[in-house]
């Protein structure tokens, strides 16, 4: 996907430390609270009834060539896998005060 400087591109998968699939829960009534569960785990009961969604899992390294100024995470307690993915972007990317 062609993109213009300072512009975001959005990628239809969830970034992980390896390629491969999870399940999603949808949140019910809070559709910011999606999490992916162990397979074969209960949804989580403060999430109420919902559905479910299988995704696609790649590392951000495999999709963004930095150096970047700016990444931001937010995987609902899966953050640490995101930046297992993302080793070489973070790598070649300049640090505070540089």
């Amino acid at each position: 996907m062609a993109h213009a400087p300072g512009k975001g591109v959005v990628h239809v998968l969830a970034a992980g430390g390896q390629r491969g699939t999870a399940v999603i829960q949808i949140g019910a009534g809070n559709f910011g609270d999606n999490r992916v569960v162990e397979a074969g785990a209960q949804r989580p009961r403060d999430m109420g009834q919902g559905q479910s969604v299988e995704i696609a899992i790649a590392p951000v390294d495999e999709l963004v060539h930095g150096p970047v100024r700016f990444l931001k995470i937010d995987t609902q307690g899966s953050e640490w896998l995101a930046l297992e993915g993302a080793r070489r972007l973070l790598e070649a990317s300049p640090t505070w005060g540089s």
